[in-house]
C-alpha cells in the first residue's frame, strides 16, 4: 500500500496544477486535487497507523478541546510545609517520584502547589467531554524536568482513566453568572468544593504570563499510579496571558480531603479568557518508545 500513494500522487500533480487566489484553499475548487490527495494518502496512512497502535508500536493520538466557555479556571494552594510529608505518605507516590517547588505566574516565587482546575472539555472521541474538576501537584521523576500529576479527578459524565476506570459521572457545576465564575465539585464521601470568583475580580484582573515550567508541566501528565499521558501543544497554549485574580476576590468553601493539606488562602486564582487545543497520547509509558 505505502507503494501506491507516492504513485497516486505523482498522477494528480499531473492533472492539475493550483494557482494562488483570493479564495482560502478549503473555499478553493482549485485545491480539488490536493483534497482528493489528502483524503486518500493520509487516510491509508492513518489506517496503518490505527494497526500500529493495536500492535502497540505506535501511541494513540487523540484531539482534547479545552472550550472557551465556560472559561477554564486554576485555583492555586500552597500545601503547608508542616503538611508535606502526610501528603506524600498520603498519595503514597510511585517509585522515583517527588514533589517539586514550581512557579506558577512569570516572575513568582517556586512553592509547592496543590492545584484545583475546574474547565469543560470535549475530546478524547467523547471518552473526555462535560466539565471536570481535576486536584493536582507537581513531581519530578527521577530528578527530571516539574510534570503534573492529577491526584483526584472528578468528571460531569462517564469517564475513563488509568486509576479508576471508568467512572460514572458526578455532580459539577461551573458557570457564568452575573454575580462572577460560580464552580461547584462533589467530591468523596459526600464532600465537595464551591467557589464563587466575584465579576469584580475578572473585571479587575491583569493580564499575565504563565511561567513557561509551568506550561511545559503540561508535556508528562501522570496519574497517581505513575502512567502518564503525553501532550502535544501548539504556541497559543505558551504565548496567552491569563487572567490573575486577587485572591480576595474569590469565596469558597473546601470541605474536600485535600483541604487538610494546604494553606487555607489560595496563592493565585487564573481564569483562561480563550480556549485551546491539545493533542493527547493516552497512557504513553505503558509501551516502550
Amino acid at each position: 500500500m505505502r507503494e501506491i500513494i507516492p504513485a497516486v500522487l505523482a498522477a494528480l500533480l499531473l492533472l492539475t496544477t493550483a494557482v494562488a487566489t483570493a479564495l482560502e484553499p478549503a473555499e478553493d475548487p482549485a485545491f480539488d486535487f490536493h483534497r482528493i490527495a489528502k483524503h486518500y494518502m493520509y487516510g491509508t496512512l492513518t489506517e496503518q497507523y490505527a494497526q500500529g497502535v493495536s500492535d502497540g508500536t505506535e501511541q494513540p493520538l487523540l484531539k482534547f478541546k479545552v472550550l472557551d466557555e465556560p472559561p477554564s479556571l486554576f485555583v492555586n494552594f500552597e500545601i503547608s510545609p508542616d503538611k508535606v510529608d502526610d501528603l506524600v505518605a498520603y498519595l503514597n507516590l510511585p517509585a522515583g517520584f517527588e514533589l517539586t517547588p514550581i512557579a506558577i505566574l512569570k516572575g513568582a516565587a517556586p512553592r509547592l502547589y496543590l492545584t484545583l482546575n475546574i474547565y469543560a472539555v470535549d475530546g478524547l472521541q467523547g471518552l473526555l467531554s462535560g466539565l471536570r474538576g481535576e486536584w493536582s501537584v507537581y513531581v519530578r521523576k527521577d530528578g527530571g524536568r516539574p510534570s503534573y500529576m492529577v491526584v483526584d479527578a472528578k468528571a460531569s459524565k462517564l469517564t475513563l482513566d488509568s486509576v479508576n476506570w471508568f467512572s460514572r459521572g458526578t455532580l459539577i457545576v461551573h458557570k457564568r453568572t452575573e454575580a462572577g465564575l460560580r464552580s461547584f465539585v462533589a467530591s468523596d464521601q459526600g464532600t465537595s468544593f464551591y467557589s464563587l470568583v466575584k465579576q469584580e475580580g475578572i473585571d479587575n484582573a491583569p493580564r499575565i504570563y504563565p511561567e513557561p515550567s509551568w506550561v511545559s508541566a503540561n508535556d508528562r501528565i501522570y496519574w497517581r499510579n505513575g502512567v502518564a499521558d503525553r501532550t502535544y501543544y501548539d504556541g497559543d497554549f505558551v504565548d496567552t496571558p491569563v487572567l490573575s485574580v486577587d485572591p480576595a476576590m474569590i469565596s469558597f468553601t473546601n470541605y474536600t480531603v485535600w483541604s487538610q493539606f494546604v494553606v487555607p488562602q489560595p496563592v493565585s486564582v487564573l481564569v483562561y479568557e480563550s480556549g485551546f487545543e491539545l493533542v493527547i497520547s493516552p497512557w504513553y509509558n505503558l509501551d516502550p518508545p
